[in-house]
């Protein structure tokens, strides 16, 4: 039997590469429904902006497989589990038996319950394929209705507006990128999403879309009654793990699939990573969609798998950076605290949480991500800092600054 993996993402590459490199030599089987090689989906706002090619997405290319001596079953989907037969089944009627299974199939997109959604002119952003219905969309529709001002939301944004579309962003909170910046920091990239017409509204929910007696979307309204003109609607409302593929299984599950820091679920001989699991330090559950821990967490769950003791010990609070109208924006760990020392100056400001220790537990940084690696460092290793670090980070410091 196979050591099987369900997902061709950055966690499931990762572990493949773990596996070699700690040398199990048997057959890993990968499934996954899509045709291509693994990709990052980090960069699809600027495969539609003409500005990264479809090559440029993949973080393997086609001969990744060959050499890992990777049996790759793809275009078709898991359909389920049995964990006590050990076989995963397939959208093809097919199934493949495992001796140790990886789950890596991600996470799937929010759609909310808004009356009219259903039908033609509505996107997703999550997906290559995604991204593709989005550019033929660009075609023949001009006027783009946003749903969530989230870091994909205002990607997207910025996308259309470079292809010539206008843009109107919606969110239900008071700010924009709610959860990620404090309100000062949220009006700094409001204003520049205005300067850059991008219309916004915050504190304001969709409603109900309208479409012609032909289906065409030509508007939607809001819970205050505004009529929005727009002809096609992006959902960014945020993405959940796709845990349907364990319904009805032994495989504890909450947000995502439950993994301690091992990457094994609460079934033996089955990990998960990546977005779909949820992993369990301590008596924290953390649940984090972000390239870089899909890529240690497929890593560990590898090395496990091939008989190892490999473990993740520490997940940030949140961990984003974008790049919007020439300005890069950051947030990790924290933006709220019992202490904020703010920095601003020649157009970049900085801003670090602290706890009553004078402990960094985040940081927010709006025009420049210089030495923000450094800072993320301080996060996780919860040091005190003095405002010398904060102004002059050294590459090297000691337990406490």
């Amino acid at each position: 039997m196979s050591f099987v993996i369900i997902g061709n993402g950055a966690a499931a590459v990762s572990a493949v590469e773990a596996l070699r490199e700690k040398g199990y030599s048997g057959d890993i089987t990968m499934i996954t429904p899509e045709t291509t090689p693994a990709y990052t989906p980090c960069f699809l706002a600027d495969f539609v902006k003409d500005s990264a090619s479809e090559e440029r997405l993949f973080i393997k290319d086609k001969g990744f497989y060959e050499k890992h001596r990777v049996n790759l079953v793809s275009g078709v989907y898991a359909t389920g589990i049995d964990t006590e037969d050990r076989k995963v089944k397939l959208s093809d009627s097919g199934e493949i038996k495992y001796r140790k299974l990886l789950i890596a199939c991600g996470a799937k997109s929010v759609v909310p319950l808004i009356k009219g959604l259903d039908g033609e002119g509505v996107f997703t952003f999550k997906s290559l394929n995604d991204a593709k219905r989005l550019i033929q969309a660009i075609e023949n529709k001009k006027r783009f209705l946003i749903i969530g001002a989230g870091f994909i939301g205002l990607e997207v944004a910025e996308a259309l507006k470079h292809k010539g579309c206008e843009a109107v962003l919606v969110e239900k909170e008071t700010q924009v990128l709610p959860g990620v910046l404090d309100n000062e920091g949220a009006e700094i990239v409001e204003n520049k999403l205005k300067d850059n017409e991008v219309e916004v509204f915050t504190d304001t929910m969709v409603t109900e879309i309208r479409r012609d007696r032909r289906g065409k979307i030509h508007g939607a309204i809001t819970n205050k009654n505004q009529f929005i003109e727009c002809d096609a609607v992006v959902l960014s409302v945020g993405v959940k793990p796709d845990i349907g593929l364990v319904k009805d299984t032994p495989i504890r599950t909450s947000k995502g699939i439950l993994v301690g820091p091992d990457m094994m679920s609460s079934v033996r001989d089955v990990f998960a990573a990546g977005d779909i699991a949820e992993i369990e330090i301590g008596d924290k559950k953390r649940w984090l969609p972000i390239h870089p821990l899909a890529v240690s967490g497929g890593r560990v769950a590898g090395e496990n798998m091939a008989g190892f003791n490999s473990r993740i010990d520490w997940i940030p609070h949140n961990l984003n950076v974008l790049r919007l109208f020439g300005i890069y924006i950051c947030s990790m760990g924290e933006t709220s605290g019992e202490h904020c020392n703010a920095i601003r100056q020649r157009g970049v400001m900085k801003k670090f949480f602290m706890d009553n220790k004078g402990r960094l537990k985040g940081v927010e940084l709006i025009g420049s991500v210089e030495r923000a690696g450094l800072f993320l460092s301080a996060i996780q290793k919860s040091l005190s800092v003095n405002k010398e670090f904060l102004y002059r980070p050294h590459y090297l410091f000691p337990d406490t600054l």
